[in-house]
């Protein structure tokens, strides 16, 4: 016995002093912290770039309304004891979007990290990963710049850019607000096509790449996103970002546990192991929204020798099951390489050329199709990047019995 209790004072003396922190204390996950914090850092740089101010948390679910100002000034010259004309001037919410969290997943199998290493398994496509995420962002972004009201058309793209400056900087002026700078948004190739051999000094910011004060812009953006022809622009201080918080914690409560940048809380992200399929998975959930705040003080001018959306003719049907139809195509629909994709809604959905359709469901001609009587189906062909440069619609009529 007393052996047993010398050896228990011997054991005593390599022990952790009490309290001492040690690594059951730490549930923080390297991997997913660098996922979030580099993530937030480069939206940060991006709005730091674009001159907006910081981003504004919203609630899951918001309705998210963009801005379209009118109104006239009367005139000052008022005789004296006569009564002051009012100047009215109103504000009318343009809906954009619910803002939401959307939820993605990746899964890497162990055989694919004994095959390829850790770092090209794992590392590699938390990298893809991000950065397609990004991408879902900016197109969600891209296409509402799209819509932008101040429309008009340039014979070159030195006219076109200038022009749209100076259309959102007078709508601003009409508006009463002072533009704090100007944001210009371009085709690569147009940009490029432009410059010839010049040499211009390109920077990036959340995967879009920029040059600072070029030809009367602040800041022009240069993407493949924007489609070929088009120059947009509004004011740096139209761009508003919004947020849901994906560390929210009632979904911690429910045990969804996301990792977060308490800085920037943008994404929330979380690794686990699936010992059932042997696979590493990722899970990804984001509520981000980048917008302009005014429709009317954001343009879009078109080059005059410009693509335009190709117009495609929709023939729907009953299909063979209750609630279901069935549609053909005909016209400019069909180029070997281009994706079909559509979409269902109460009207018909507005498209534009090179709008992105990424995340629109396939579209099979005669498949059965699940939809209600009067509802109209937009149909869009798109090149192998998702950009629409085709679209049609048509009413459909379901199967009943």
């Amino acid at each position: 016995m007393n052996r047993i209790k010398k050896l228990a004072r011997r054991l005593q003396l390599f022990a952790a002093e009490p309290n001492t922190i040690t690594t059951q204390q730490f549930s923080i996950n390297p991997r997913e912290v660098d996922f979030v914090t580099s993530f937030g850092r480069e939206i940060t740089a991006l709005t730091d770039v674009m001159g907006t101010s910081r981003p504004i948390r919203k609630q899951n679910g918001t309705t998210l309304t963009a801005m379209k100002a009118k109104g006239e000034l009367q005139s000052g010259v008022v005789a004296e004891g006569d009564v002051i004309p009012l100047s009215q001037f109103e504000v009318e919410p343009v809906s954009f979007a619910t803002i939401q969290l959307l939820k993605y997943r990746k899964a890497v199998t162990i055989e694919s990290i004994e095959k390829y290493g850790l770092q090209a398994a794992i590392a590699m496509t938390d990298e893809e990963f991000k950065t397609q995420l990004q991408d879902e962002v900016m197109a969600q972004f891209y296409n509402f710049l799209l819509t932008g009201q101040l429309t008009s058309e340039e014979s070159t793209f030195q006219m076109a850019l200038s022009m749209a400056i100076g259309r959102v900087k007078d709508a601003f002026k009409k508006m009463h607000r002072q533009a704090t700078g100007v944001a210009a948004f371009v085709n690569t190739l147009d940009m490029y096509e432009y410059l010839g051999g010049a040499q211009i000094t390109v920077q990036t910011a959340f995967g879009m790449d920029y040059v600072e004060n070029f030809l009367g812009a602040d800041i022009v953006f240069i993407s493949s996103e924007i489609p070929k022809g088009r120059v947009i622009a509004t004011p740096t201080n139209n761009i508003v970002v919004y947020y849901v918080d994906p560390g929210d914690s009632e979904f911690a409560q429910a045990g969804l546990s996301y990792t977060t940048d308490a800085q920037v809380p943008y994404i929330g992200y979380h690794t686990e192991g699936n010992y059932q399929r042997a696979q590493s998975e990722s899970f990804a959930i984001m509520g981000l929204t980048i917008f302009a705040e005014y429709l009317n003080a954001v343009a879009v001018v078109t080059i005059s020798d410009a693509p335009d959306l190709a117009s495609i003719t929709v023939t729907p049907a009953q299909g063979t099951t209750d609630g279901t139809f069935t549609a053909t195509l005909s016209g400019d629909a069909g180029t070997p390489g281009n994706v079909l994709k559509y979409k269902m809604g109460a009207a018909a959905i507005p498209v534009e050329y090179g709008e992105n359709v990424r995340n629109w469901p396939v579209f099979t001609e005669g498949a059965e199709i699940a939809s209600e009587t009067g509802q109209y189906i937009t149909v869009v062909e798109a090149d192998q990047y998702f950009k629409a440069i085709g679209a049609g619609n048509a009413q459909v009529t379901v199967k009943t019995s």
